[in-house]
């Protein structure tokens, strides 16, 4: 929910949330799309428009790294002996802790969960620091943080507000979709949603939805 673009061709235009999702859109022409986290473009007649962007200061991010510090001293937090990639990624509108690393494997993440899930606690602990931002569970091993409002439903809503589409025309898949989870704020706010365990069930689900048209995209 922190920034979204529309990429503008001849033949049509896509819109893009821009968070952590990888995403690849063919349309009708021949341009080619690739997102991963900032925007690369390789395409014809077409460009990419902000539409906008809720970043973090480099006062905020440096407040929030300080206070996972904190909530990791306070609550005795031991991190894992071996981690995949960045633990704490700065993602332009958010900071998302994760604990065994982006790169992690799903099993992998899947076995930290189930034995050594501290999340609630470091959640808690973060709660006394950043009492001006929304903390939420993400996934399976993962914290996000962003500015307080700037989530998932406020994204959605200013979605609907660009393509002009009503609330019962849009359906929103998630992981997260429990009280406490980075998805639920979809969900109270009485959106059409969908639970999903992982990537292959959303990116099943989308190309279940998209098959009559000749529009695909890929998460």
């Amino acid at each position: 929910g922190g920034s979204l673009y529309k990429y503008q061709t001849k033949s049509g235009s896509a819109i893009v949330p821009l968070s952590h999702c990888r995403a690849s859109i063919k349309t009708k022409t021949t341009d080619n799309v690739n997102i991963k986290n900032k925007v690369s473009v390789s395409a014809k007649n077409g460009d990419w428009q902000k539409v906008y962007e809720k970043t973090l200061t480099i006062k905020e991010k440096t407040k929030i790294l300080s206070a996972f510090k904190k909530a990791f001293y306070d609550i005795r937090y031991v991190p894992p002996i071996k981690t995949y990639g960045k633990v704490i990624e700065c993602r332009e509108s958010q900071i998302t802790f994760s604990a065994l690393g982006q790169k992690a494997g799903f099993v992998k993440k899947k076995e930290w969960n189930t034995k050594n899930d501290a999340r609630p606690q470091i959640k808690a602990a973060l709660e006394k620091y950043l009492p001006n931002f929304n903390i939420w569970i993400a996934g399976v091993t993962s914290i996000d943080i962003t500015k307080k409002g700037i989530d998932k439903a406020y994204g959605i809503k200013q979605l609907m507000k660009l393509l002009s589409a009503p609330k019962n025309k849009i359906i929103f898949i998630g992981d997260a979709l429990h009280k406490g989870g980075n998805d639920y704020v979809v969900k109270n706010e009485k959106f059409i949603t969908q639970k999903v365990s992982g990537p292959k069930q959303t990116k099943f689900i989308i190309q279940t939805i998209l098959a009559p048209f000749k529009t695909k995209t890929i998460c």
